[in-house]
């Protein structure tokens, strides 16, 4: 088998046979289970040609005849799985079939002695039905098979007396009877934990994409509400300049792919610059620098982000042909950051540095970012702001903010030959 990351079970021949029963409309699981279930069969057919030969090379007519039942009914049983690719029926006749010519086989060859244990094949019964139906199901295919044993073992005492099977057989027979039921059962186990394995890891995948590594191991810990303060962080909005009447205009498909390629861009510089993602609203984008975990370059870190989204965003143009501009608000400050519901739960942040640096975004101005008196005061290097005095904030009143132009910074720099302008890098 591949991979336990790939779902493909082989190339070739090999995937076309265990494919039989696949339909294209078929996800990844029902998928897995067909292969897993027709993958098992081939190994019966192959183990029932064996004993094919085995009963009559010994001359047993009874086994050979219980043999040959089970090859013929298997087939006919394959042959309408590849007709209908119902798994689940095929799977509940498979099951009935095994179990009774295991027991059959028993007792054409006089008992457990005779038959060197040939019941033995019957516990595939229960594990394929656990496998394929879950445990509650199988317990009842569990305790059929447990009632074939009791009543085998009554009646075993009657039985032994036309046991005549030669000692080369009874040791052929055993040999097959051990290692057959234990390799089945093993492929099938070890083929549906790899996937499960696989699919888990798919999962944390997911659950890593919405939360905090940190924040998802405490979940998995078992913390219901998570919720922590954080003193000093930078929130940074972005949003897409005249998006709404864009997409009014626009097919939507052009709408999500447009903003999936800016997204996808803005997630990779979130990684560059250590800024955790929060959330994408409509066509705006947050993400902040100092959680969950403090860092005390929150603000540098913001600003070289938004400028390395002026930057990336530029080199994008939306179905018209048009390029694509950004306002960017930053404001410093405490917030509350956690986890909160049961359902479709995101890590989110509450707090008036939130609000704040929002309304730093939305009264900002196009290819500019807007930064509070804070930021500005936090920042390390001698960005060439502009201030703005009596800019009206919603919720704050009238604000004094600054204003910094990617193009002052290179302006700035070529102006002073050999100083060195901050980057966004």
């Amino acid at each position: 088998m591949r991979s336990a990351t790939s779902d493909e079970p082989g190339p070739g021949i090999i995937r076309r046979l265990l494919e039989i029963g696949v339909d294209p409309s078929d996800d990844a699981d029902l998928r897995n289970r067909k292969r897993v279930a027709t993958g098992a069969v081939y190994a019966l057919l192959g183990f029932g040609l064996t004993w094919v030969v085995t009963g009559t090379w010994s001359s047993q007519p009874g086994p050979l005849l219980v043999s040959v039942t089970f090859l013929v009914a298997t087939a006919a049983v394959l042959g309408r799985f590849i007709a209908n690719h119902d798994v689940d029926r095929f799977i509940w006749w498979e099951a009935a079939i095994g179990l009774v010519t295991c027991a059959l086989g028993q007792v054409a060859l006089g008992g457990f002695a005779g038959s060197s244990g040939s019941i033995v094949w019957g516990v595939i019964t229960p594990i394929a039905t656990v496998l394929f139906f879950g445990p509650e199901r199988a317990m009842r295919w569990f305790y059929a098979y447990l009632a074939v044993i009791v009543v085998l073992v009554a009646a075993d005492p009657f039985m032994r007396s036309w046991a005549n099977t030669p000692y080369g057989f009874n040791l052929a027979f055993f040999g097959i009877n051990t290692v057959g039921p234990a390799a089945i059962g093993f492929l099938m186990i070890r083929y549906m934990d790899r996937q499960r394995r696989a699919a888990q890891a798919r999962s944390e995948e997911l659950l890593l994409n919405v939360l905090p590594a940190p924040i998802a191991n405490r979940l998995r810990s078992g913390e219901g509400v998570i919720a922590e303060q954080h003193a000093a962080v930078t929130v940074l909005f972005a949003d897409v300049v005249d998006f709404t009447p864009y997409a009014e205009v626009t097919p939507p498909t052009e709408v999500v792919r447009l903003l999936n390629a800016i997204f996808s861009d803005f997630d990779t510089l979130a990684d560059r610059f250590g800024m955790e993602k929060i959330k994408t609203i409509g066509d705006a984008y947050m993400a902040v620098a100092g959680v969950p975990a403090a860092r005390e370059d929150h603000a540098d870190c913001a600003l070289r982000m938004g400028l390395a989204m002026l930057e990336s965003v530029g080199r994008h143009r939306d179905a018209h042909g048009q390029a694509v501009t950004l306002r960017i608000g930053i404001a410093s400050g405490p917030v509350v950051a956690g986890v909160i519901g049961r359902r479709k739960f995101i890590y989110d942040l509450w707090g008036d540095t939130v609000n704040t640096a929002s309304r730093m975004e939305s009264s900002g101005l196009p290819g500019r970012i807007q930064v509070t008196p804070g930021t500005r005061e936090l920042l390390t290097d001698p960005y060439p702001f502009e201030r703005r005095d009596g800019v009206a904030v919603k919720g704050k009143g009238t604000m004094t903010t600054y204003l910094l132009d990617p193009a002052a910074i290179a302006g700035a720099a070529s102006a002073a030959p050999g100083a060195s302008a901050p980057t966004p890098a």
